[in-house]
């Protein structure tokens, strides 16, 4: 896989600002790990053509999405921030698509991945998502999913580093959001970083077998 794009890569003014703060921020720790977070994800995918980052909030995955594979889609209930990125590195092969996720726009066994970067856990009732996600991903195709992992060091992050009194706008942890997908997918392969005893993100990738 082609690596990364760099802090470039994020919108220029505010939009889905909090989204981003992460990957431009002062501390080089916190932007190591929200970009490794990324670079684990790719690393986890298998040979496919056609690929949707689901929720893509910021768009900062899109550039190296668009570097590896062939057609790719990002969707999400906004889209200028997606636009930015698509204009700026003139990614010919993006498709941008404003949807909640609950009806997605595409037919059966449309994609052979589909990512979802911290984005399920935000989702209070998300059989209905499950059930799309399964619908246009093809047989053999799978879901890449990541997650904070929410603990101790989590929470400090959040307080000092972020500001924020607490991830209020989760309705589930990532342990939840991988136990959910294990209804509708197999779950293959997991990983955590920075490591098992200082962990910021869990990420897993979940094949479809229907």
């Amino acid at each position: 896989m082609k690596s990364l794009g760099t802090d470039n890569c994020v919108p220029s003014d505010n939009a889905h600002y909090d989204t981003i703060v992460a990957y431009i921020h002062p501390n080089p720790l916190v932007r190591w790990i929200f970009w490794k977070r990324l670079k684990v994800m790719l690393n986890m995918s298998k040979p496919a053509k056609r690929v949707l980052d689901f929720g893509s909030g910021s768009g900062v995955f899109l550039y190296s999405l668009s570097k590896n594979f062939e057609e790719v889609y990002g969707l999400d209930v906004a889209t200028k921030s997606m636009e930015h990125i698509k204009n700026k590195f003139n990614l010919s092969n993006l498709t941008l698509i404003q949807n909640d996720g609950e009806i997605l726009p595409f037919k059966d066994n449309f994609f052979d991945i589909i990512y979802a970067a911290d984005v399920l856990e935000h989702i209070e009732n998300p059989d209905k998502i499950y059930l799309e996600l399964q619908r246009v991903i093809r047989p053999g195709g799978c879901l890449i999913v990541s997650g904070p992992t929410e603990n101790f060091v989590y929470g400090l992050a959040k307080k000092w580093i972020f500001r924020r009194k607490s991830a209020s706008e989760h309705y589930n942890n990532i342990d939840d959001v991988l136990r959910q997908s294990s209804k509708f997918f197999k779950v293959e392969k997991v990983k955590v970083i920075p490591s098992k005893t200082v962990a910021g993100f869990k990420i897993y990738r979940a094949v479809n077998l229907k």
